[in-house]
Order: structure tokens, then C-alpha cells, then sequence
């Protein structure tokens, strides 16, 4: 029984285990046994017994039973770090508070303290989308739900409201109308957003509209909508000069900047790789992959299969030894093992890095491509060795290289948590890799072939063993 919810809980400090303690006998108290089960699971952590003697304590004769109470605890515990970190973004709790003050007619009181709301959201929150989101609600609270009387500056303040009003639905229209328009390439469903054009046209006549609103929304939407290199360049130095923007609001601007280089690299632009590894850097600088205080396995991943694209695998090395803590503790020895087959592979150790794969059999579909992606390309390398040396022992492994091939292959096929693109860079991978292993067709043909059937995994490195067949 692999329980999440025992490593997890081990994994955050003993304050944390105390309140997480506290908040679900005040919220989930009527949950007596699966209280019960958390009280002494708490007690077999805190007196430092072994994570797999724990896991193998629960998973007797009451094992699905078990698995669905574990199963529950793992999610209260992310709700219960979700609201820690409220607790320190504290502009939702301060909208809360004077929700409770409004709700009990403390209208005064809440007056007082909407003011200093607007003045805080003012001073500390720097312009996006949510600096106009909070200011909107606030004020739409003051005007349709607070006695008139109560209100000093009404015709004056409703002025800037509509400012800002039109400020935030300028931003709004252009960034959904970019991921709408995002996740049409990917699903290939048509979108046609109402009043885009007449927001397109507004923005070169209004003038009032704030410039950060203005430059940042409208550079998303070109780099989504039309691949503007223009819209990356501005979008990356925003990044770098406005550190203080809304967090969640740079991380999405970063992922879009690594899906616009990756489209660019599946171009065979060989130069780009280094430009997405400097992304990566500056989302780690940044601290913008860090989710709840953990890093995506997904995420490690993709940052040390680009480190080792661009000849810095010892930085990758020092990443994964530096970073293992900041890993979700589910996932954190398969995505290790998997993160260092990769340097192993670039290393050229294809033995280690078989090893490894025949170790590692993770859940996370991602990382099984990966790992399974470092098998083959390994058993090829070795293969192209034996060849020289023994011609039966070479026979043997193309078989069983063929085997592994069209195991994969069907992985792919049959796997839900795999995207059609996924899918489809891997059967493209396997249907070229098997050109190579039976070595019916020569350099031209299968250059032919390489070019038909893009996008693919591994495209750089099946390129170079094509290079490297001298007919």
C-alpha cells in the first residue's frame, strides 16, 4: 500500500502536524474513525517509527476501507495547507472579514474598514487583473449592498469604478480570450470570443486604460494568437522586472513562454533549447514552481531533461541533490531515480541508466514516458556495440528491443492521463525507433520518414543515429 497521506504528513514540521490536528477535529470532528486512524498515525510518526512498517500496518484485511480513510486525510491535509497559505496572501481574508462586518449590519465599521482595503490594495497590490478583481467587488458591495447614507463620495468614486471596471474587462476579454484560444490549438474545436474585435480596435483609441494593463494582456494574447516574437521578448522582461506582479499571473505568463519556445523547438531551431533552459532558471529564481511548498515531478523533470539538452548536466545533478526535500514525498524517489538516469544517460553510463529504468515503475504517466524513453535510446546505444562484437547476441537484443518498442507504444495507445499530443510524440518516436532497429530502410528513406512523422519525443537524438547509418 503506497499511503500518500503518511508521507506527506511526516514530511511537514511538527507545528504544522499540531494545527493540522486541531483543524479537522474543529471542521471534520464527526469523522470519528478516520480521526482515529489520523490520531494514531500521529502518534507512530511523531515517535519516529519507519514509513514502510507504518504503510505495512494499514494494509491488512480492512485494506480498501483503509485506503479510502487515508485517502480522505491526504485531501483535508491539502485543504488544510491551502488555507495556510491564505492565511499569508491576506487579501482574501481581509475581503471575508468585512463580508462578516456587512452581514451584521456593522456598516460603520465596515466602511472604516473597506477604506483601508482600497488604500492597502493600492499601496501593496501591484496592477493585474486581480488588483482590479478585488477592487470591484469591494465596490460592488458598497453600492448595492450598504445604506446610502453610508456612503460620502458616491457619484465620485462611481466614476473611478467604472474605470477600473473597464480595465479589468479589457484584461479579462484578452487573457481567457488567449487561453481559449490556447486550448482550441490543443483540442482543435473553434472559438470565435464575442466583442474581441471591438476590444482590439478600443485598445489603440482608450487612453485611460492603465499601460501595464494595457502592454501585459494585449502581449499574451498576440504570443498565443499570433506567435509573436515581439510579445515574448516583452513578456520575458516583464518577468524579470516586475517580481512583485501576482504570483500565479507569472507563473502563467512563464508557462506560456516555455509552451511558445517549445512549438518553436519542435521546428528544429536548435538554438531555442538553452532559451527555455534560461526560462526554467528564472522561474526557479523566482520561486514559481513551488506548489503548497513542493515542486511538480512533471516540472523536475522537464527542468533536467533541458539542462542536459544544453551540456549542463552537473548543474542538473546539483538541482535534483539540492532540491529531492521540495518534492512531493510520493513522488520523490521515483522522480530522483528518474532525473538521474537522464544524467547518466547524457554521461553515456547506458548500462546504470537500464538498471535504473528496470528499478523505477512510477504512477505518474509522465514520468513512465520518460524512463521508459531513457530504456530504449539506452538499449540502442549498447546495441550499436554488440553489432561489431557478436552478431547472434545483436539479433537477441533487436528482438527483444522490438518487444519493449511495441510495449510502449501500446502504453501510449491505451493511457487515459496521456494528452493526444503526448500520445502521438511517442507513437511518432516508436514508429521511426523501429525503422531504425530492423534496418530495412537507409539514410535518405528514413530521413523521409523522420520528417512525416512529426512531432516526436527524442527528435534531436533519432536525428543523430540516422546521421550516424552510413548508407
Amino acid at each position: 500500500m503506497k499511503n500518500d497521506f503518511i508521507a506527506i504528513y511526516a514530511d511537514i514540521d511538527s507545528e504544522q502536524q499540531r494545527e493540522f490536528g486541531n483543524y479537522i477535529r474543529y471542521f471534520y470532528g464527526e469523522k470519528k474513525k478516520i480521526i482515529a486512524i489520523f490520531d494514531e498515525t500521529a502518534h507512530l510518526v511523531s515517535s519516529k517509527q519507519d514509513l514502510n512498517l507504518l504503510r505495512k500496518k494499514y494494509s491488512g484485511d480492512d485494506y480498501k476501507t483503509q485506503l479510502n480513510y487515508f485517502s480522505t486525510l491526504k485531501q483535508w491535509l491539502f485543504e488544510f495547507l491551502a488555507v495556510q497559505e491564505v492565511k499569508s496572501n491576506s487579501i482574501e481574508a481581509k475581503f471575508l472579514r468585512l463580508e462578516a462586518l456587512r452581514k451584521n449590519g456593522l456598516y460603520d465599521v465596515y466602511k472604516e474598514r473597506s477604506e483601508k482595503f482600497m488604500g492597502d490594495l493600492e499601496k501593496n497590490e501591484p496592477l493585474s487583473i486581480w488588483h482590479f478583481f478585488w477592487k470591484i467587488r469591494v465596490a460592488h458591495t458598497d453600492y448595492f449592498h450598504i445604506p446610502i447614507d453610508r456612503l460620502q463620495n458616491y457619484q465620485s468614486d462611481m466614476q473611478l469604478l467604472m474605470q477600473d471596471l473597464d480595465n479589468f474587462y479589457f484584461s479579462a476579454k484578452l487573457l481567457y480570450s488567449a487561453e481559449f484560444s490556447n486550448r482550441s490549438a490543443v483540442s482543435q474545436e473553434a472559438y470565435n470570443p464575442l466583442f474581441l474585435d471591438v476590444i482590439l480596435e478600443a485598445l489603440d483609441k482608450e487612453s485611460d486604460l492603465d499601460a501595464v494593463i494595457k502592454e501585459v494582456y494585449l502581449a499574451i494574447f498576440n504570443l498565443i494568437q499570433y506567435q509573436s516574437k515581439d510579445a515574448y521578448i516583452k513578456l520575458k522582461q516583464f518577468l524579470i522586472d516586475n517580481q512583485q506582479h501576482h504570483k500565479l499571473e507569472r507563473l502563467a505568463i512563464l508557462q506560456y513562454l516555455l509552451n511558445y519556445s517549445a512549438r518553436v523547438l519542435l521546428t528544429n531551431n536548435e538554438d531555442i533549447a538553452m532559451e527555455i533552459f534560461s526560462l526554467y532558471e528564472l522561474g526557479i529564481e523566482q520561486s514559481l514552481f513551488t506548489s503548497v511548498g513542493y515542486y511538480n515531478a512533471n516540472t523536475i523533470i522537464n527542468i533536467v531533461n533541458t539542462a542536459c539538452a544544453v551540456g549542463k548536466s552537473d548543474w542538473a545533478k546539483d538541482f535534483i541533490d539540492n532540491n529531492i526535500n521540495v518534492i512531493l514525498p510520493t513522488e520523490r524517489e521515483d522522480t530522483r531515480d528518474v532525473a538521474n538516469a537522464r544524467i547518466l544517460f547524457e554521461k553515456g553510463d547506458f548500462k546504470q541508466v537500464i538498471l535504473l529504468a528496470q528499478k523505477v515503475n512510477p504512477q505518474n504517466a509522465l514520468l513512465h514516458v520518460n524512463i521508459q524513453l531513457l530504456s530504449l535510446r539506452s538499449h540502442y546505444e549498447i546495441s550499436l556495440s554488440v553489432e561489431k562484437i557478436n552478431e547472434l547476441q545483436f539479433d537477441k537484443l533487436c528482438e527483444m528491443m522490438q518487444t519493449h518498442n511495441s510495449t510502449f507504444y501500446q502504453f501510449a495507445r491505451r493511457n487515459k492521463m496521456l494528452s493526444p499530443s503526448q500520445k502521438l510524440n511517442i507513437q511518432n518516436f516508436c514508429k521511426i525507433y523501429n525503422m531504425l532497429i530492423v534496418r530495412k530502410k537507409g539514410k535518405k528513406q528514413l530521413f523521409k520518414e523522420l520528417n512525416n512523422n512529426k512531432p516526436m519525443f527524442c527528435y534531436d537524438w533519432i536525428k543523430q543515429k540516422i546521421q550516424q547509418i552510413k548508407h
